[in-house]
């Protein structure tokens, strides 16, 4: 199974990208099977991205790891402006589309500054399978 994970983010948001990898090594290690895997850094080639890269390169040796750079992409004066909105689209339709062209089964993306739990990959992987399983049972309501 392929599995890509990616997450994006420019300079002034990649201050959590390193301890992020260290969180997803944890979530494969938990996984109950072995994944042929993916990661994307998207962003604008800061430092941040380039040490994320390292330390995915470091941390997951068997990993494909690429850094999807676009020149050019440069947000809004605010956090949530259109501008912005429209970076965060183009960084996240690169990543979405490299990952359908390696062919993956499964696609982790997340925020830069999200640390997510060593359980989390599997249980959402868990619960996909459990969908595939259930075909009376397509949709998930949570208020």
């Amino acid at each position: 199974m392929k599995l890509a994970i990616y997450t994006c983010g420019t300079e002034g948001y990649t201050y959590a990208m390193t301890a992020q990898a260290r969180r997803i090594q944890s979530c494969l290690a938990s996984c109950n099977q072995q994944y042929e895997v993916l990661v994307l850094i998207v962003g604008d080639g800061s430092q941040g991205n380039l040490d994320a890269v390292d330390e995915y390169i470091k941390l997951l040796p068997s990993a494909q790891v690429e850094l999807l750079h676009h020149d050019g992409l440069e947000a809004g004066e605010k956090n949530y402006d259109n501008a912005t909105q429209l970076l965060i689209a183009q960084l996240r339709t690169m990543a979405t589309s490299r990952a359908i062209a390696w062919g993956a089964d499964y696609c982790l993306s997340m925020d830069s500054d999200v640390l997510p739990p060593s359980n989390a990959l599997r249980c959402m992987i868990n619960m996909l399978e459990f969908d595939e399983k259930s075909p009376e049972q397509k949709t998930f309501v949570i208020n």
